[in-house]
């Protein structure tokens, strides 16, 4: 970023901070820890989860997750300010952190390292001028970045730089940029708008590699100037809120809990209030009333999840992009459910008394986690023309009672209350508080129809016992986590259970497992249950899955499998430190499916002899084993 920009900014922010007439209490917080790293690095960290690193030079590998106190307390890191005499942002040195959703780099950097900020929660980064080298995946995995601005010192941007940022909406790329490596904004299916500093003759002469669909597809706009595009600003905090400017709009990217009506205004700092964040107005189970102003034209979703006090969302009746209807948030036609509250009241009632939230007839979408966490016991009538449910729009909701779906909807039919596919192959939600008539059911059984289990289908259900078919293939992501099952019965085989599908199911003690998995067995499928708590020290299977080890390895140890394991469990040794005393593998030509992450963190190995039978090997299998040098393919 120039010094002319530099100063604008800086003055600029300054103006806002006296129109906010801010306290100076509220403008800094109390160190909670500090450390340092070496003699040329330092970092504090304070009560409102601002994370400082200071000093010169490098801040190192794996920066955050090597350090005992700031890996412990990794998801409290809610902000990163990198101060000037930084130059260099190591190899995964942010990785993993979830909860950051704003990072400040310095004037005077000039690299960042490949895996920097992986993974992690940032909404926005503004790169600076003066760096000159990205990692490969330096932003990769962000799934909540929206905006980023790539400084104009940047001849090249590596490959998968972008990749998987399923929110990336907008990118500012300047003139000096000649080449877009592979895949470098591949799975960014947002993305609606490139920012170019240069001519329209210029961007057709970039060599732009293989697997960027979506920044051809994207909108162009030549010749933007970084004054006008280039407008990334800090948070700035208020007495209930924070924002951020881009674009010269203000955007809402926290929501401080609050009792009462928290007013969104029209304007802040002078600019426009045009979006909030997604999760920015999460958490937060004081509110009652939302109420939204006429120049909100973007809400990230999910939005007010978890607040659960709220009982109205209000729009202003001159908002040309939302609406409310007896408190419930819709788009402007009403041809999409956004939010129900919390908290919010139904108007009807069903013969049993239960209560009846109809939804309207206009309604063709609900959206993600649009009734997650209601807190009243609730019945959902679905109308003919709702023909498109996402995947979580009915998560986590434990007072769920039934569903009732009309006759004539060509998409989704209900049968004794839970909500399936017309063809009832796929089980798409099932009631957390599921009732017959005026009978609360305790088991359930499936219809053998069934092929396939969505995500969250059943997260949170107080059902105690579930029966599944001989059908059914696929049990997706999170189906039960944290439910209160106590006995699942598997009567076939299955291709795929997802990562967390038993998670956190306290009470889960009898499991009659799969005859056969064929494919995927994802990670912590059932962790935290009395199931796994009684499965011995060593190896645990779960038929031809080998599914995790419990306890540790013994030094310079031969990691193997019994005969017949054609499985490797997805992470399936993830967080077991001793896994770096394993030196050799020994896998049984079976082997068919490797997961995703399962040697990661070997240290020890040299060579790896892969069995002959091996048709797959998922991300990051052997990432991180560092001293890897030799990998034979068996015929």
């Amino acid at each position: 970023m120039n010094k002319t920009l530099q100063k604008t900014v800086s003055a600029l922010l300054c103006l806002l901070l006296l129109l906010a007439a801010l306290p100076s209490a509220a403008l800094s917080a109390e160190i909670v820890d500090s450390g340092s790293y070496g003699a040329n690095l330092t970092w504090t960290l304070d009560a409102k989860g601002l994370l400082t690193v200071s000093g010169a030079g490098e801040i190192p590998y794996r920066f955050v997750d090597n350090d005992p106190y700031l890996q412990k307390h990794k998801y409290d890191i809610y902000r990163i300010r990198v101060e000037t005499g930084i130059e260099t942002i190591g190899d995964s040195a942010f990785i993993g952190c979830l909860y950051t959703d704003s990072v400040s780099l310095p004037d005077g950097l000039k690299t960042i390292r490949s895996y920097a900020f992986w993974n992690a929660g940032i909404k926005l980064v503004s790169i600076p001028d003066s760096v000159t080298s990205l990692g490969r995946c330096a932003f990769s995995e962000c799934h909540y970045l929206e905006a980023a601005y790539l400084g104009r010192g940047l001849r090249e941007l590596p490959e998968r730089l972008f990749y998987n940022n399923g929110n990336l909406a907008e990118v500012y790329i300047g003139k000096k940029t000649v080449r877009i490596s592979e895949g470098a904004f591949s799975r960014a299916e947002k993305l609606k708008t490139v920012y170019y500093e240069g001519t329209a003759a210029e961007w057709s002469a970039m060599v732009i590699e293989a697997q960027n669909e979506n920044l051809l597809q994207a909108a162009h706009c030549f010749g933007c100037t970084e004054q006008r595009y280039g407008s990334f600003q800090e948070e700035i905090y208020l007495e209930y809120l924070a924002y951020t400017v881009k674009w010269g709009r203000a955007y809402v990217t926290r929501v401080r809990d609050i009792s009462g009506t928290v007013v969104i205004p029209e304007t802040l700092g002078g600019f426009p209030v045009y979006g909030i964040d997604a999760y920015a107005a999460n958490f937060c189970p004081e509110i009652t009333v939302f109420e939204l102003p006429s120049s909100l034209a973007e809400i990230g979703l999910p939005f007010a999840d978890q607040c659960f006090g709220l009982r109205r969302i209000e729009v202003s009746p001159d908002n040309p992009y939302y609406c409310s209807i007896n408190g419930v948030l819709f788009n402007k036609a009403a041809s999409v459910l956004i939010r129900v509250p919390c908290e919010s009241e139904t108007e009807s009632r069903d013969k049993y008394d239960y209560p009846l939230y109809r939804v309207p007839s206009s309604v063709v979408r609900i959206e993600e986690r649009a009734f997650s966490r209601h807190y009243g016991r609730m019945a959902v009538s679905i109308p003919a023309g709702t023909v498109d449910i996402a995947e979580t729009a009915f998560a986590e909701n434990e007072r769920l009672l039934y569903f009732d779906v009309s006759a004539e909807n060509p998409v989704y039919t209900s049968c004794d209350g839970v909500l399936f596919d017309k063809e009832i192959k796929t089980l798409l939600s099932a009631p957390g508080a599921l009732v017959r008539g005026s009978e609360t059911v305790r088991a359930y059984t499936l219809p053998d129809t069934v092929d396939r289990i969505c995500v969250s289908a059943f997260e949170h259900s107080l059902l105690e016992k579930v029966v599944f078919p001989a059908s059914l293939r696929v049990i997706e992501n999170f189906a039960f986590r944290s439910s209160r099952v106590e006995e699942v019965v598997f009567q076939g085989e299955v291709e795929e259970i997802g990562s967390q599908t038993f998670y956190d199911c306290a009470s889960l003690a009898s499991v009659t497992m799969p005859t056969r998995i064929f494919r995927r067995l994802g990670e912590q499928a059932f962790y935290r249950t009395p199931w796994f708590n009684a499965q011995p020290d060593g190896p645990i299977y779960i038929n031809n899955a080998f599914y995790t080890w419990k306890g540790n390895f013994p030094e310079k140890s031969v990691f193997s499998v019994k005969d017949g394991t054609t499985v490797l469990a997805d992470e399936c040794l993830q967080g077991n430190e001793s896994v770096e005393c394993v030196t050799s593998l020994d896998l049984p030509y079976c082997i068919e499916y490797i997961g995703r992450g399962v040697f990661w963190g070997f240290k020890g190995l040299t060579e790896v002899r892969l069995p002959a039978n091996t048709r797959e090997i998922g991300s990051y299998a052997f990432y991180e084993c560092n001293g890897l040098k030799t990998v034979w393919l068996n015929d």
